[in-house]
């Protein structure tokens, strides 16, 4: 009786986890971290495995291991990983790269003949690739009153690089609303910190282990947001 109650808690367990992560991964999965999400995973899917070996043992019957893989074969409905939200126009036609050089050389302060222009280049590295990234342009922005930024052409990120040029881009259109005198103060550093040190990848590890896990034995489709979109919402 014990072993069937603790089996039981187990599994109404991982239904609520399930549940929660299908609804606000982001929320729980920042609450909870990503080796706990870990951890609970681990734990409650041995139990859903124990489920199909103990039961039939304890009534003499033979184990119903594969009955799980078996269902997910014909029933299973794989998540959506369609991107969402995200439209590509293609009909506007983009003027050469030399005139649109010129053209943006062209919005330049005119108080300096010799306007600097920088390319920024950023590697990948994940999260560490993101924060560094991020912060050093905000550092040179707080430093140059916001001009910095005015004078990079382009930028070419990878992986954690292109978060943190996102988030820099991202911060430049907010700082670059406020007054003369606002755009000179610091403070832009402390926002890249405050953004990225998050752990951006627990409502990833919490709609995967939870959330599409089971949706793969589901027939019916009941998730609006894959890993991926939930990863996006979440930065």
């Amino acid at each position: 009786g014990k072993t069937f109650a603790v089996l039981g808690i187990a599994l109404a367990l991982q239904l609520v986890l399930v549940i929660a992560f299908s609804r606000e991964p982001i929320v729980l999965g920042e609450r909870l971290g990503t080796l706990p999400i870990l951890f609970l995973a681990l734990s409650v899917c041995a139990f859903f495995g124990i489920v199909w070996v103990f039961a039939p043992k304890y009534l003499t019957l033979p184990s119903f291991a594969l009955v799980p893989l078996v269902w997910a074969l014909p029933f299973g409905n794989a998540p959506d990983h369609s991107l969402r939200d995200v439209r590509f126009n293609t009909a506007d036609e983009r003027p050469p790269l030399a005139q649109h050089f010129a053209a943006w050389q062209a919005e330049l302060p005119n108080e300096r003949k010799d306007n600097p222009v920088f390319f920024v280049a950023a590697a990948g590295g994940g999260l560490r690739a993101a924060y560094w990234t991020a912060h050093v342009l905000a550092a040179a922005d707080d430093a140059t009153c916001g001009e910095f930024g005015r004078h990079v052409y382009a930028y070419s990120g990878v992986s954690g690089g292109s978060l943190g040029i996102a988030a820099y881009l991202a911060q430049r259109q907010v700082w670059q609303q406020k007054s003369a005198a606002e755009r000179c103060q610091r403070g832009r550093t402390d926002e890249m910190r405050r953004m990225l040190n998050r752990d951006f990848l627990a409502p990833v590890a919490g709609s995967l282990l939870f959330a599409e896990m089971t949706q793969r034995f589901s027939p019916y489709t009941y998730l609006e947001d894959d890993r991926g979109s939930t990863l996006a919402r979440s930065w």
